[in-house]
């Protein structure tokens, strides 16, 4: 049973988190050396590199004119609460939501489509594993899981592209639709974006689908030791009924946890996988803020990636209580 003071009580931990992540979120990119104005010159300002009159006004629009972190701060707060997350650095004059949100569907499909697939084949893997525990199938499949679950997303998002994309070319190498291409209706534009999303997805899924698969498998191996499992067996009750409702219901709380707060992270993004690939989602853009020291547009996607997470952890927690009746949150 859910109560108001319960609520209120979460809703308060969860508004100070969100500041202390607001105020990490701020101080982490300064910490990093250098002048993102002639970084971001150099990267494209052209003739203009060394003009002080160009330095100047840019130095003023990127809010670095007082180089007073406190005032940098309070100006950095004033806006966020009028929601302007401010000016991207390297794609100057872009806003840093617009930026965010032209990425933003992209890396959802992306991570947010591997990530589900990957947790519920995952339950279901692990399901079978836990009751056929100590057979061959069980030993093999479970020696598999932990040798994928070793391997980078990388490095399986490599094997694949010089399989399929480069020895047989199946799929594209890069990109999240074909360049140049005209589509006649939305089905043609939906097939290239399925098409293009198929390897990096498909790796997403493989590299985290045995996690969720030893989870719950190792969960479930020791709830069906517990009392009450003795007792529905004792009862008579028909195999499908003890697996479903009574272990796999108790073991998966566990992996609902992993999986909500995975599904909190996913916006950031697979970041190797979005650069192997190419993909235009926030993981990349974030990599390409971080080299051009693009404070706002870091902050900006730190901010994104903090308050999914803290939603997440929210959310899982109140899914419990309907999940498992035991949980009293009074």
């Amino acid at each position: 049973m859910i109560t108001r003071r319960y609520l209120i009580r979460r809703l308060i931990n969860v508004l100070i988190i969100a500041y202390g992540a607001i105020t990490i979120n701020f101080i982490l990119p300064r910490i990093i050396p250098g002048n993102p104005v002639m970084t971001n010159l150099f990267a494209g300002g052209g003739g203009q590199i060394g003009n002080p009159v160009v330095i100047a006004r840019l130095t003023q629009e990127f809010g670095l004119n007082n180089p007073n972190l406190f005032y940098q701060y309070s100006l950095y707060l004033t806006q966020l609460i009028h929601g302007n997350l401010g000016i991207s650095f390297y794609y100057y004059p872009q806003t840093v939501y617009s930026v965010i949100m032209e990425r933003l569907p992209w890396t959802l499909l992306l991570a947010g489509s591997g990530t589900l697939i990957a947790a519920g084949s995952g339950i279901l893997v692990g399901i079978y594993l836990a009751w056929k525990k100590g057979t061959i199938r069980d030993s093999f499949f479970s020696s598999v899981g932990m040798m994928i679950s070793s391997i980078p997303y990388f490095w399986i998002g490599m094997i694949f592209l010089i399989l399929f994309a480069v020895d047989i070319t199946i799929f594209p190498v890069a990109h999240a639709v074909t360049p140049g291409v005209t589509y006649h209706n939305i089905f043609s534009y939906m097939g290239d974006i399925l098409y293009h999303a198929f390897l990096p997805i498909t790796t997403l899924a493989v590299a985290l689908l045995p996690i969720y698969a030893l989870q719950m498998r190792n969960t479930m191996v020791t709830v069906m030791h517990e009392d009450f499992m003795k007792t529905a067996i004792a009862k008579g009750l028909p195999d499908s009924v003890v697996k479903m409702r009574y272990a796999a219901r108790n073991a998966v709380l566990p992996v609902t946890t992993h999986v909500g707060l995975s599904l909190g992270y996913v916006v950031a993004g697979a970041l190797m996988i979005e650069y192997l690939f190419a993909y235009p989602g926030v993981g990349y853009t974030l990599f390409i803020a971080i080299q051009n020291e693009d404070y706002p547009l870091m902050q900006g996607i730190f901010l994104i990636i903090s308050l999914m997470v803290i939603a997440a952890n929210f959310l899982v927690d109140i899914l419990y209580t309907y999940l498992d009746p035991r949980v009293n949150l009074r």
